[in-house]
């Protein structure tokens, strides 16, 4: 559905999370100075790539997008729209 991506602007390079992003994704996750306001997950990795699996199909549904922004290799950040109405 998505498929203008990558993108870049800012110094930020934007794109649909990927199954390779699992360790960063947990890493990030596991700060616990990033992360003292958002719903904790378990910090492990396998688990998180399984849930990008399962995400994968609700993306091609067009029903759920998760993205990543990194700043050059690092991760910097990922954001998730999801329940879209699209009615």
């Amino acid at each position: 559905m998505l498929k203008k991506f990558p993108n870049e602007v800012y110094g930020l390079s934007l794109r649909l999370v990927e199954i390779s992003d699992a360790s960063d994704i947990v890493a990030l996750r596991s700060n616990p100075e990033l992360t003292k306001f958002m719903v904790t997950v378990e910090h492990d990795v396998a688990k998180q790539e399984e849930w990008i699996r399962k995400y994968k199909a609700r993306e091609e549904l067009g029903e759920d997008f998760y993205f990543a922004y990194r700043r050059g290799a690092e991760l910097v950040g990922f954001a998730r729209l999801s329940h879209i109405d699209y009615s």
